[in-house]
């Protein structure tokens, strides 16, 4: 995720959302029976948690549009690629990396289908992300960061934004809505490219446009708005496969609690103005709380690359039903890898302050 600030200075609704995201990331891959379409209250229920989380990497977006759009007015475009580029990249070649050995060493601790190591097998697996798909957000993220120099013109045009919102909001919610009943709309379609691309660069507008230009709204209606868009996107995805519920050959389509459904959109700007809306209760927390807020806000980007051999590992150790998986899970498996990330920040601090003070010692010799 998100841009990180002092833990007093920063605008605490966003650390609060950064923390739901990743939770919401973990809730999400708990809930992977949903793609087993079934008629029993644990494939229901797995549609209800995919619908009511689908927010997570979306708000992800959200943020880093929010913080990074406007960079120009803190610091250089060579300074935001040093920032964003290389913290983002780092954090995809060690998970990709780490996962990798996993699967060449020691894969069936992991619940994971067993490789031969190979240096060239890892660069060609990890260019067309085949390593851990779960990572395809790094690789979005990172082209959008790329084109953020570009992007950041339009911050301070209100208008400019707005429209740039809508048309790749329609290119990457609409579109494929309306491709879907009407195959004439298949080629418009194409012309936009990657719906994951599109998809991103709105979220990633949208984030700055609501922290910047929307008004701040009563908590009320952002509940409603939420509860009505996660409703409908539940019902429709129940809707779509009614048919696959009754014959297993048929595949699982989430095709409505996709990320980049018009209902997600709806969705994730109602909790993000909800968020957005109660900063000045955040701001009243103590400044111990805001404290544990910011660490666990900046442990997100940790959490996400290392949850799912968190979750892997755990299924290896206690196999255990969907019913578990779906409720007892994400918390335990938020609060192990949160305590892994954290000790392994606090080592790598640990150690860049012995190796200045090596270094500070000899340059004295």
């Amino acid at each position: 995720m998100s841009h990180q600030g002092h833990a007093n200075s920063r605008v605490q609704f966003m650390n609060c959302l950064n923390v739901l995201a990743c939770f919401a990331v973990i809730c999400l891959h708990c809930s992977q029976v949903v793609f087993r379409p079934s008629a029993s209250i644990t494939w229901y229920y797995s549609v209800v948690m995919q619908s009511v989380f689908i927010f997570a990497v979306p708000i992800f977006f959200m943020l880093s549009g929010a913080n990074l759009l406007g960079y120009r007015k803190r610091y250089s475009t060579k300074t935001f690629f040093k920032k964003r580029l290389k913290k983002t990249l780092v954090a995809l070649i060690v998970g990709s990396a780490l996962v990798y050995c996993i699967t060449c060493f020691c894969p069936e601790l992991f619940c994971r289908v067993p490789r031969r190591f190979s240096l060239l097998d890892f660069v060609s697996l990890f260019l067309n992300n085949e390593i851990e798909p779960i990572y395809w957000f790094f690789y979005v993220i990172l082209v959008v960061y790329l084109m953020t120099p570009l992007l950041s013109l339009l911050a301070d045009s209100k208008k400019v934004l707005l429209y740039a919102i809508l048309l790749l909001g329609f290119a990457s919610s609409v579109l494929p809505f309306l491709s879907r009943y009407v195959p004439a709309f298949l080629f418009l379609q194409s012309l936009f490219g990657a719906q994951a691309l599109t998809g991103g660069i709105t979220f990633f507008l949208l984030g700055y446009y609501l922290q910047n230009y929307a008004p701040r709204q009563r908590p009320a209606p952002c509940v409603l708005a939420f509860a009505l868009f996660t409703a409908l996107m539940i019902a429709a995805t129940i809707a779509i496969n009614l048919d696959a519920v009754q014959q297993p050959d048929i595949s699982y389509e989430g095709f409505f609690s996709n990320a980049f459904s018009f209902f997600s959109i709806g969705a994730s700007s109602a909790l993000f103005l909800l968020f957005k809306s109660a900063e000045p209760r955040f701001q009243q927390l103590s400044s111990a709380h805001k404290s544990v807020l910011q660490r666990l806000s900046s442990a997100s980007l940790g959490v996400y690359v290392i949850h799912l051999l968190v979750m892997d590992y755990i299924a290896f150790v206690l196999p255990h039903p969907w019913s578990i998986s779906m409720t007892i899970e994400p918390p335990v498996v938020y609060l192990i890898t949160v305590v892994i990330v954290m000790i392994a920040q606090s080592a790598w601090t640990a150690g860049k302050k012995g190796l200045a003070r090596g270094k500070a010692s000899l340059s004295r010799s």
